[in-house]
């Protein structure tokens, strides 16, 4: 019983640095409860005061991010390739199917135990249960190879979550947004990072 609530009180802290065998100390548990404590936002202040409703805190983070991103605009320039001297590069291999042994590599690399996205699978469940789901795993992957994403919407969403950037953290630009996303979606990008990597060095 006392190593599942340490184990519990790791994934509150998110310490990934430390092994579970590591000693339960103060620091371990400062940083668990201050994690825990930052989780809800219980007031946030904007132009017209401070709020307190959920509906209220939304609409002000809403507008607040739309705001900062901005609006599309329509480019009247373009780029002349020719002129810079661009030089093509053979990336055939980009567009290679997606092998067992890529996605495998992937899963291995996963940090086990980073915050989940909206599906709610961390790197840990993807290790365990491999054997279980990797024909189904390899089926979703190469829809998406296959340009098969009419349903891409049903994976390609995110939770957004504020990470305070001081203590007394009160307006939103007191917060740093972070994404995290389905982690099928997490696997693609690996996998064509890890595709792109070896080409970096010319391109």
């Amino acid at each position: 019983m006392a190593a599942v609530q340490k184990a519990r009180a790791r994934q509150h802290s998110r310490l990934t640095w430390l092994p579970k065998g590591d000693t339960n100390t103060r620091f371990f548990q400062l940083h668990a409860n201050m994690r825990k404590n930052r989780s809800f936002i219980a007031t946030l202040s904007g132009d017209l005061g401070q709020v307190v409703s959920q509906e209220n805190k939304i609409s002000l983070a809403y507008n607040h991010f739309s705001n900062l991103l901005g609006t599309a605009s329509v480019r009247t320039n373009t780029i002349n390739w020719d002129d810079l001297g661009y030089v093509h590069h053979d990336l055939e291999d980009l567009d290679a199917p997606i092998t067992t042994h890529e996605i495998e590599a992937v899963i291995h690399d996963m940090p086990s135990e980073k915050a989940p996205g909206p599906d709610g699978f961390i790197g840990c469940f993807y290790k365990k249960c491999w054997p279980i789901i990797k024909e189904d795993l390899i089926q979703a992957l190469m829809f998406s190879y296959n340009n098969q994403t009419t349903k891409l919407s049903l994976i390609n969403m995110a939770h957004i979550v504020l990470l305070p950037k001081k203590q007394d953290a009160a307006s939103l630009s007191d917060y740093r947004p972070i994404s995290l996303i389905n982690s099928a979606v997490k696997i693609i990008m690996k996998l064509l990072a890890n595709r792109l990597t070896p080409h970096l060095g010319f391109v």
